[in-house]
């Protein structure tokens, strides 16, 4: 990963700070991804997410839509994950992007997911309705 310096903001490690730190990158940039020196200043972050109307979660299962969409009926090789229990997609995607799960896309999609990405994809994704 390349880190553009002109994106690293300085803030305390507070809550308050991430806040801050987020709030300032938000405001001229759309990253696609952050790093927070702690848990404290992801939950500022977190927080400033929200308040810019953005979803983790839902802008990542973004992806998943392309090929399990509730319009397809392809029986278990894709299935529909909107409402598919969390630890299940989570499980599985994690399998996948191991090499333990075998796949003819999945595992190289995978690969390039976070277990926090994973996380909050499949949370979202249990939460809609099928």
């Amino acid at each position: 990963m390349t880190v553009d310096p002109g994106m690293v903001v300085n803030s305390t490690f507070d809550v308050d700070g991430g806040y801050r730190a987020m709030s300032a990158i938000l405001s001229s940039a759309s990253p696609d991804g952050v790093f927070a020196v702690n848990d404290f200043a992801a939950i500022g972050a977190l927080g400033a997410i929200r308040e810019h109307r953005l979803e983790v979660g839902r802008d990542i299962a973004a992806n998943c839509s392309t090929c399990h969409h509730g319009d397809r009926h392809r029986g278990d090789a894709i299935p529909e994950l909107a409402g598919m229990d969390k630890t299940t997609i989570v499980l599985r995607v994690k399998q996948f992007r191991d090499g333990t799960r075998p796949s003819t896309i999945m595992q190289q999609l995978a690969k390039g997911y976070t277990d926090a990405q994973i996380e909050a994809a499949a949370s979202y994704l249990a939460a809609q309705k099928r």
